[in-house]
């Protein structure tokens, strides 16, 4: 595959690669990017380092440092600048990042040579290191190998897409994501454009626009996205469109039905998948003849080519068709385990008839179809703008930071429409404050919406906390 994106960048060097800010770069101009960057991580120690951090901004430089980190042997792992200083400082610890670009260090060196240097990569060598939510307040470091990737990408392919280097590409996701993969690798590999989202301005509009006037043909969105644009419903109008993949939330099936409206020569591709099982792993192309959902939620399909599945009762027993359990994912794509992490990996992963197993923690039923059915999280989780968040993670945090004994986190998803809400018992300062004080502790997209004092928690008859009950509080 490495050699397959090298290959690329030579073979279509007079096409365009990216188009950033109404920009645009040839796969000319993102080669040679990547080789003045290349020298730079040669000057630094090259493959002395096998971890680095990259600054992740909306650049050129950006993406070419992902390319420079893997043709050196390299894993990167995104930094996100907009992150708490603490956060960072956590990541490049866990991670043991001992060398971190950023789009100035990155161009300070030139090349020392005019071709791409190739380090030889073996399937167990990891390519990049995202982290999720962590429970315990810590996040937890997911290491994707190149065998890995390698995987998917062709159970990607094995899908059918027809697609080529006349395509045009969205990139929405924070390249701490791992959807931002496959929406930059895809395209460069075919030898197809990358239209990136700007960070500026209202994000559902910053899409609808680059689709709109770029005429984008392959896009793949958050259903929160088109939650948003449905007001103007009948004012899009997206003939270019030939495939939109709808990821990392749930999707309202009667908002997807009106959306597809909106496409006349397009398909609607539902994917799932953990950042733990290398971006996708199951899919469902829609049929507004024959939809299938669950409490209004389209369903995920079936395994990837590369993918084995059960479904598991509280037991450990194999489902019968119909039957809600915990989702576990095997095969060439399931990573190899997080990172510094033993206790974690241990309670995560688990061997079964000579197959290694990853619990999803998603609560799953298939038919007789053999189609999966997504029912929820099975334990305190959720997936907003993308990103998987654990909501105790925010709790830990809040009684950290205020020495509080009982802090509790509620959810609402109203067609889309996705609350945080943190209820601080017997707490008598500013909210105001509450949200400053975290706004240092977390990343952006954990920050509570809501955020209100109680004098008491409401507890169910198992003596949990009712998160029910406190997300119908939530407005």
């Amino acid at each position: 595959m490495i050699r397959q994106l090298k290959a690329s960048l030579a073979t279509h060097a007079a096409r365009n690669a990216f188009c950033i800010n109404d920009r645009y770069y040839t796969y000319q101009d993102l080669m040679e990017t990547t080789l003045r960057i290349q020298s730079a991580i040669a000057a630094k120690g090259g493959s002395q380092t096998k971890r680095i951090g990259i600054v992740t901004t909306n650049t050129i430089e950006t993406y070419a440092s992902i390319l420079a980190c893997w043709f050196a042997g390299c894993a990167y792992v995104p930094l996100h600048p907009q992150n708490p200083e603490e956060r960072t400082r956590t990541i490049i610890k866990e991670a043991q990042i001992d060398l971190v670009l950023d789009q100035q260090s990155s161009l300070q060196t030139d090349p020392v040579d005019d071709a791409l240097r190739m380090e030889e990569l073996k399937d167990e060598d990891w390519l990049y290191i995202l982290f999720t939510s962590g429970s315990t307040g810590t996040p937890k470091g997911v290491p994707i190998t190149y065998g890995n990737v390698k995987a998917f990408i062709d159970s990607f392919q094995a899908l059918g897409f027809n697609y080529d280097e006349s395509d045009r590409f969205l990139q929405m996701f924070d390249l701490t994501f791992d959807v931002s993969v496959a929406s930059y690798l895809v395209p460069l590999l075919a030898g197809a454009c990358v239209y990136t989202v700007p960070t500026e301005g209202i994000k559902y509009m910053q899409v609808l626009k680059i689709m709109k006037n770029y005429q984008v043909s392959f896009a793949s969105i958050v259903p929160s996205i088109i939650n948003y644009l449905k007001p103007y419903f009948k004012e899009i109008h997206l003939p270019s469109l030939k495939y939109c993949v709808l990821t990392a939330e749930a999707s309202n099936i009667e908002v997807v039905q009106e959306w597809a409206g909106c496409m006349p020569n397009g398909r609607l591709i539902n994917l799932y998948g953990p950042t733990e099982a290398t971006i996708w792993c199951t899919g469902f192309f829609f049929d507004p003849d024959a939809p299938k959902a669950y409490n209004g939620m389209l369903i995920i399909g079936k395994p990837f080519k590369n993918v084995g599945m059960l479904i598991l009762d509280d037991d450990g027993a194999e489902t019968a068709r119909g039957a809600k359990g915990e989702l576990c994912v095997s095969g060439g794509q399931v990573t190899p385990g997080y990172i510094n992490n033993e206790e974690r990996n241990k309670s995560s992963f688990f061997i079964r008839d000579g197959r290694r197993y990853y619990r999803t923690g998603d609560l799953c039923y298939q038919d007789e179809d053999n189609d999966i059915f997504y029912c929820g999280r099975a334990d305190h989780q959720v997936k907003i703008q993308g990103f998987r968040i654990e909501l105790s993670e925010i709790e830990v945090t809040a009684r950290q930071i205020f020495s509080l004994n009982t802090a509790a986190v509620a959810f609402k998803n109203n067609l889309g429409v996705q609350q945080i809400g943190l209820f601080l018992e017997k707490y008598s300062g500013e909210t105001q404050q509450v949200r400053s004080d975290l706004e240092k502790k977390l990343p952006y997209y954990m920050i509570p919406s809501a955020i209100r004092t109680i004098e008491n928690l409401p507890y169910n008859t198992s003596g949990k906390i009712d998160r029910v009950s406190l997300a119908k509080l939530l407005e």
